[in-house]
């Protein structure tokens, strides 16, 4: 007989920063649910709305991907399987494949309910937690589609074989990832300085304009002591470096390159400065967490300020920041919308998974 299950149920793990109500909001890439069951029948209940950036979803049976699809406007009822005779038990779980689409405020997806014909069991906690705070590599943008695919629409984005879940994934932790394509930290890809990720980091997804998010929860703060990562990983700066080719924006502003192609000297101050805060942000809201700023993947050109801005702020504050360097993605390991594909997110986890693992507690 099929039963309905809340997804605050007890059993059931909810994945990424959310609000806990009923219908649940699934805000940020890789949010969703976790589930274990031996159930006959199992089925999601969803509810999307959106005027051009639709929200696309991802199922996984035992960690095999067995459903992604984009979702219509209104309910949607994803059956995963019906006739499961064996009464095996397996874990499911439901991603978010799409990220908050701040440039579509009405893209947004909640889960309603969970149809099971089964039972459900609890799952142990895993035993650490890492935060992901990015722009669109983050987002998962170019994991999905061909190569020829140059648009940023729904369809490109993925969390398969992402390099956080992957990272994640080998060091046993759960993961939450805050990101929005072509944002910065002192700046967007465009010069636009509200298109940056620290100002809305007390926010459960603060970034998504508009009342309809809002009553989902959208603009509330975080609830920090409910959730406190192990390790906070910043994956921030290729827009900022982005920003140096680009011309002003409608206010103004613009970040600048001097007389050696550098950034120049207000540029880089301004740059180090916010990263200085943010780290400080970080540190406050997080106080056992470990920091880490990984950069490299799409760019080096902010290398160097990112490195200032650490050791700034670790001599103002004693703190340890961890710097990971990364490797550019070559040319054969772009996927869709000229982002890194599959392979390059495959390189950067091995690499985040060995540098993180000794952070870790013990």
């Amino acid at each position: 007989m099929n039963q309905k299950i809340s997804p605050l149920d007890p059993r059931v793990v909810i994945h990424g920063r959310t609000v806990r109500q009923i219908p649940l909001p699934l805000f940020w890439t890789a949010s969703g649910v976790e589930l274990e069951t031996n159930a006959r029948m199992l089925a999601f209940v969803l509810d999307a709305s959106f005027t051009t950036r639709e929200p696309w979803v991802r199922v996984e049976v035992d960690g095999a991907t067995v459903l992604r699809q984009p979702l219509g406007r209104g309910q949607n009822t994803l059956t995963v399987w019906r006739d499961m005779t064996s009464g095996s038990w397996r874990r499911v779980r439901l991603y978010k494949e799409t990220q908050p689409m701040q440039r579509d405020p009405s893209s947004l997806l909640t889960l309603a309910t969970i149809i099971c014909e089964g039972e459900l069991r609890a799952i142990p906690p895993r035993p650490y937690k890492i935060e992901v705070i990015g722009d669109s590599i983050s987002s998962g943008e170019g994991l999905a589609g061909a190569v020829s695919t140059k648009d940023g629409v729904s369809m490109v984005f993925s969390t398969e074989n992402h390099y956080a879940l992957q990272t994640a994934r080998a060091l046993a932790a759960d993961l939450r990832i805050l990101s929005q394509s072509g944002w910065g930290l002192l700046a967007g890809w465009d010069n636009d300085r509200a298109k940056t990720l620290p100002p809305y980091y007390e926010m459960v997804c603060g970034l998504v304009p508009g009342l309809q998010a809002a009553a989902l929860g959208a603009a509330q703060p975080n609830d920090f002591a409910a959730w406190q990562p192990d390790i906070v990983l910043v994956h921030l700066g290729y827009n900022d470096g982005f920003a140096l080719d680009e011309p002003p924006f409608q206010d103004g502003f613009c970040l600048r390159r001097g007389p050696d192609g550098l950034p120049d000297t207000e540029t880089a101050e301004r740059f180090v400065q916010c990263g200085v805060a943010f780290l400080k942000k970080l540190r406050r809201c997080n106080p056992g967490a470990r920091l880490v700023w990984a950069y490299g993947m799409f760019g080096q050109v902010m290398q160097p300020y990112i490195m200032e801005a650490i050791r700034r702020y670790t001599g103002e504050s004693g703190d340890t920041v961890q710097y990971v360097p990364l490797p550019p993605t070559p040319s054969e390991q772009i996927g869709a919308n000229n982002h890194p594909s599959a392979a390059a997110h495959t390189v950067v986890a091995k690499i985040l998974s060995d540098a993180l693992r000794p952070l870790l507690p013990q």
